[in-house]
Protein backbone atom coordinates (compact mmCIF):
# COMPACT_ATOMS: atom_id res chain seq x y z
CA UNK A 1 0.00 0.00 0.00
CA UNK A 2 1.00 3.66 -0.11
CA UNK A 3 2.98 5.78 2.32
CA UNK A 4 0.60 8.58 3.38
CA UNK A 5 1.33 11.66 5.50
CA UNK A 6 -1.49 13.95 6.65
CA UNK A 7 -1.55 17.16 8.69
CA UNK A 8 -2.81 17.40 12.27
CA UNK A 9 -3.44 13.71 12.92
CA UNK A 10 -3.28 12.74 16.61
CA UNK A 11 -5.01 10.18 18.78
CA UNK A 12 -4.62 8.78 22.26
CA UNK A 13 -4.07 5.13 23.16
CA UNK A 14 -4.18 3.15 26.38
CA UNK A 15 -2.27 0.24 24.85
CA UNK A 16 0.64 -0.91 27.00
CA UNK A 17 3.84 -2.66 26.01
CA UNK A 18 5.84 -2.56 22.78
CA UNK A 19 3.38 -3.93 20.25
CA UNK A 20 0.68 -2.64 17.92
CA UNK A 21 -1.38 0.17 19.45
CA UNK A 22 -5.14 0.43 19.48
CA UNK A 23 -6.17 4.00 18.79
CA UNK A 24 -8.72 5.51 21.17
CA UNK A 25 -9.91 8.55 19.24
CA UNK A 26 -8.72 11.89 17.98
CA UNK A 27 -7.41 14.55 20.32
CA UNK A 28 -9.54 17.72 20.24
CA UNK A 29 -8.60 19.85 17.25
CA UNK A 30 -6.95 16.94 15.39
CA UNK A 31 -7.94 14.35 12.80
CA UNK A 32 -8.04 10.62 13.45
CA UNK A 33 -5.70 8.15 11.74
CA UNK A 34 -8.57 7.07 9.50
CA UNK A 35 -7.47 9.80 7.06
CA UNK A 36 -4.32 7.73 6.42
CA UNK A 37 -6.43 5.01 4.82
CA UNK A 38 -6.79 1.34 5.60
CA UNK A 39 -3.59 -0.63 4.97
CA UNK A 40 -1.46 2.44 4.25
CA UNK A 41 1.76 3.23 6.08
CA UNK A 42 2.67 6.52 7.68
CA UNK A 43 5.35 8.16 9.79
CA UNK A 44 4.28 8.30 13.44
CA UNK A 45 5.51 9.51 16.80
CA UNK A 46 4.43 8.27 20.22
CA UNK A 47 4.92 10.02 23.53
CA UNK A 48 4.35 8.10 26.74
CA UNK A 49 5.33 10.01 29.84
CA UNK A 50 8.95 11.02 29.30
CA UNK A 51 9.47 8.33 26.65
CA UNK A 52 9.17 8.91 22.91
CA UNK A 53 9.38 6.96 19.69
CA UNK A 54 9.40 7.82 15.97
CA UNK A 55 8.81 5.21 13.30
CA UNK A 56 6.91 3.83 10.35
CA UNK A 57 3.61 2.12 11.02
CA UNK A 58 0.63 0.64 9.20
CA UNK A 59 -2.91 1.80 9.93
CA UNK A 60 -5.67 -0.82 9.96
CA UNK A 61 -9.26 0.41 10.08
CA UNK A 62 -10.58 -2.85 11.54
CA UNK A 63 -9.86 -2.39 15.23
CA UNK A 64 -8.40 1.07 14.50
CA UNK A 65 -4.82 -0.04 15.09
CA UNK A 66 -1.38 1.23 14.17
CA UNK A 67 1.44 -1.27 13.94
CA UNK A 68 4.95 -0.18 14.85
CA UNK A 69 6.74 -1.65 11.84
CA UNK A 70 10.06 0.21 11.86
CA UNK A 71 11.51 2.21 14.73
CA UNK A 72 13.58 5.11 13.36
CA UNK A 73 14.48 6.87 16.61
CA UNK A 74 13.46 6.56 20.24
CA UNK A 75 14.37 7.39 23.80
CA UNK A 76 15.03 3.65 24.21
CA UNK A 77 18.23 3.65 22.14
CA UNK A 78 16.37 3.18 18.87
CA UNK A 79 14.13 0.35 20.09
CA UNK A 80 10.40 0.39 20.78
CA UNK A 81 9.46 2.07 24.03
CA UNK A 82 7.24 0.35 26.56
CA UNK A 83 3.93 2.18 26.67
CA UNK A 84 2.04 2.73 29.91
CA UNK A 85 -0.99 4.72 30.93
CA UNK A 86 -2.39 7.02 28.26
CA UNK A 87 -0.04 7.82 25.38
CA UNK A 88 -0.32 10.16 22.42
CA UNK A 89 0.19 8.96 18.85
CA UNK A 90 0.52 11.42 15.98
CA UNK A 91 1.65 11.69 12.37
CA UNK A 92 5.08 13.29 11.95
CA UNK A 93 7.81 13.81 9.37
CA UNK A 94 11.01 12.18 10.68
CA UNK A 95 14.25 14.13 10.36
CA UNK A 96 16.12 11.19 8.83
CA UNK A 97 13.49 10.81 6.10
CA UNK A 98 13.22 14.52 5.32
CA UNK A 99 14.63 16.26 2.23
CA UNK A 100 16.04 19.72 2.84
CA UNK A 101 16.80 22.37 0.23
CA UNK A 102 20.48 22.05 1.13
CA UNK A 103 20.37 18.43 -0.10
CA UNK A 104 19.11 19.30 -3.57
CA UNK A 105 21.89 18.93 -6.08
CA UNK A 106 24.09 17.22 -3.47
CA UNK A 107 22.50 14.01 -2.17
CA UNK A 108 19.18 14.54 -3.98
CA UNK A 109 18.92 15.18 -7.71
CA UNK A 110 17.29 18.47 -8.53
CA UNK A 111 14.13 18.22 -10.61
CA UNK A 112 14.74 18.59 -14.31
CA UNK A 113 11.94 17.91 -16.78
CA UNK A 114 14.58 17.09 -19.40
CA UNK A 115 16.20 14.29 -17.37
CA UNK A 116 16.42 11.15 -19.49
CA UNK A 117 14.34 8.37 -17.93
CA UNK A 118 14.78 4.65 -18.36
CA UNK A 119 11.15 3.61 -17.87
CA UNK A 120 9.38 5.90 -20.36
CA UNK A 121 9.76 6.80 -24.03
CA UNK A 122 11.91 9.92 -24.45
CA UNK A 123 12.48 12.06 -27.51
CA UNK A 124 16.02 13.40 -27.66
CA UNK A 125 16.18 17.03 -28.80
CA UNK A 126 19.93 17.44 -28.24
CA UNK A 127 22.98 15.26 -29.02
CA UNK A 128 23.29 12.17 -26.85
CA UNK A 129 26.54 10.34 -27.42
CA UNK A 130 29.26 8.27 -25.82
CA UNK A 131 32.80 9.55 -25.58
CA UNK A 132 35.59 8.14 -27.75
CA UNK A 133 38.47 6.66 -25.79
CA UNK A 134 41.86 6.06 -27.40
CA UNK A 135 43.13 2.60 -26.53
CA UNK A 136 45.91 1.24 -28.72
CA UNK A 137 46.50 -2.17 -27.12
CA UNK A 138 43.47 -3.87 -28.74
CA UNK A 139 41.92 -4.47 -25.28
CA UNK A 140 38.78 -2.44 -24.65
CA UNK A 141 37.30 -1.90 -21.18
CA UNK A 142 33.52 -1.52 -21.38
CA UNK A 143 33.47 0.20 -18.00
CA UNK A 144 35.37 3.14 -19.53
CA UNK A 145 33.14 3.95 -22.51
CA UNK A 146 31.39 2.31 -25.45
CA UNK A 147 33.33 3.86 -28.36
CA UNK A 148 37.05 3.45 -28.95
CA UNK A 149 39.81 4.50 -31.30
CA UNK A 150 42.75 2.15 -31.75
CA UNK A 151 46.04 2.45 -33.67
CA UNK A 152 48.09 -0.61 -32.75
CA UNK A 153 51.90 -0.53 -32.94
CA UNK A 154 52.23 -4.32 -32.97
CA UNK A 155 50.15 -7.45 -33.30
CA UNK A 156 47.77 -8.38 -30.51
CA UNK A 157 44.57 -9.98 -29.33
CA UNK A 158 41.22 -8.27 -29.85
CA UNK A 159 39.74 -8.33 -26.34
CA UNK A 160 36.80 -6.79 -24.47
CA UNK A 161 36.81 -6.64 -20.67
CA UNK A 162 34.12 -5.95 -18.06
CA UNK A 163 31.44 -7.43 -20.30
CA UNK A 164 28.13 -5.62 -19.82
CA UNK A 165 24.92 -7.13 -21.16
CA UNK A 166 23.29 -4.84 -23.70
CA UNK A 167 26.30 -2.61 -24.27
CA UNK A 168 27.15 -1.84 -27.86
CA UNK A 169 29.47 0.54 -29.63
CA UNK A 170 32.24 0.99 -32.14
CA UNK A 171 35.99 0.67 -32.50
CA UNK A 172 37.71 2.78 -35.15
CA UNK A 173 40.69 0.55 -35.95
CA UNK A 174 43.60 2.13 -37.82
CA UNK A 175 45.77 -0.86 -38.63
CA UNK A 176 47.81 0.91 -41.26
CA UNK A 177 50.79 -1.16 -40.13
CA UNK A 178 49.07 -4.38 -41.14
CA UNK A 179 49.73 -6.08 -37.79
CA UNK A 180 48.36 -9.59 -37.17
CA UNK A 181 45.26 -9.55 -34.96
CA UNK A 182 43.80 -12.55 -33.16
CA UNK A 183 40.67 -12.74 -31.01
CA UNK A 184 40.13 -13.64 -27.37
CA UNK A 185 37.79 -16.54 -26.62
CA UNK A 186 35.05 -14.12 -25.59
CA UNK A 187 35.43 -12.01 -28.73
CA UNK A 188 33.19 -13.56 -31.35
CA UNK A 189 34.35 -12.58 -34.83
CA UNK A 190 34.50 -14.54 -38.09
CA UNK A 191 37.95 -15.81 -39.03
CA UNK A 192 37.61 -14.14 -42.44
CA UNK A 193 37.05 -10.82 -40.68
CA UNK A 194 40.15 -11.35 -38.55
CA UNK A 195 42.14 -11.87 -41.74
CA UNK A 196 40.65 -8.69 -43.19
CA UNK A 197 41.48 -6.43 -40.24
CA UNK A 198 45.00 -7.89 -40.08
CA UNK A 199 45.54 -6.40 -43.53
CA UNK A 200 46.79 -2.81 -43.64
CA UNK A 201 43.82 -0.43 -43.60
CA UNK A 202 41.34 1.52 -41.50
CA UNK A 203 38.23 -0.35 -40.31
CA UNK A 204 35.11 0.34 -38.29
CA UNK A 205 34.29 -2.50 -35.91
CA UNK A 206 30.86 -2.62 -34.33
CA UNK A 207 30.14 -4.79 -31.32
CA UNK A 208 27.27 -5.99 -29.18
CA UNK A 209 27.81 -7.62 -25.79
CA UNK A 210 25.50 -10.13 -24.12
CA UNK A 211 27.30 -9.98 -20.79
CA UNK A 212 29.63 -12.87 -21.62
CA UNK A 213 30.82 -12.36 -25.20
CA UNK A 214 31.33 -9.40 -27.51
CA UNK A 215 30.03 -10.08 -31.04
CA UNK A 216 31.88 -8.21 -33.77
CA UNK A 217 31.09 -7.14 -37.32
CA UNK A 218 33.46 -5.10 -39.49
CA UNK A 219 33.39 -2.67 -42.36
CA UNK A 220 35.50 -2.77 -45.46
CA UNK A 221 38.74 -0.81 -45.33
CA UNK A 222 38.42 2.95 -45.68
CA UNK A 223 41.93 3.25 -47.08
Amino acid sequence: MALVVKDRVQETTTTTGTGTVTLAGAVTGFQSFSVIGDGNTTYYAITSGNDWEVGVGTYTSSGTTLSRDTILESSNAGSAITLSGTSNVFVTYPAERSVNTEDIGVSVQAYDADTLKADVADTLTAPFRGTVTTDNDLSFDQDVTNNFSCTPSSGGTLTFTNHTAGQSGYVLLDNSGGYAITAAATTKIHTDDLTTISTAGVYLLSYFDNGTNAYITISKSFS
